[in-house]
């Protein structure tokens, strides 16, 4: 199934010790019949490969590919060091990644469920950062 997902929603980083901060989210999220998958968004252009989940095919696990991974590791230490005024942040593991796009059965609108958890250390102070982005918006399948 391939297809192009315009979707709005939000965007929450909560990180152990400093609170959590909201921010909208506007995503173009594009799944092309070969395996792959492209998004636009806030957090730049990812990219990666998808596998579907369940029988109908409408619910879609993405996985991001080394690069893209890299990137969006960046932008949460970024946000991190910003919103709770550290020093530089060594990452030391990213144990839980999960986006998931479900397509209706309809098949007009989609949404995207994605939780990505990255554990480093500033300074003497170790801690867990949490991106959880929730966006719904139209489906356009291709063909």
């Amino acid at each position: 199934m391939s297809g192009t997902a315009t979707l709005t929603g939000t965007g929450k980083l909560g990180v152990s010790g400093c609170g959590s901060r909201r921010s909208p989210l506007s995503a173009i999220v594009t799944i092309a019949n070969d395996g792959t998958w492209t998004s636009q968004s806030g957090y730049g252009t990812l990219a990666g490969t998808y596998a579907s989940v369940g029988k109908t095919d409408r619910k879609i696990r993405l996985t991001l590919d080394s690069s893209a991974s890299t990137l969006l590791v960046g932008e949460i230490v970024s946000a991190v060091q910003v919103a709770c005024h550290l020093p530089p942040i060594t990452v030391k593991s990213t144990p839980v990644r999960r986006a998931t796009l479900t397509i209706s059965k309809t098949l007009t609108t989609a949404k995207l469920s994605v939780r990505w958890v990255v554990k480093g250390k500033a300074g003497r102070h170790t801690g867990t950062a949490t991106l959880t982005l929730r966006g719904h918006g139209n489906w356009a399948a291709d063909g």
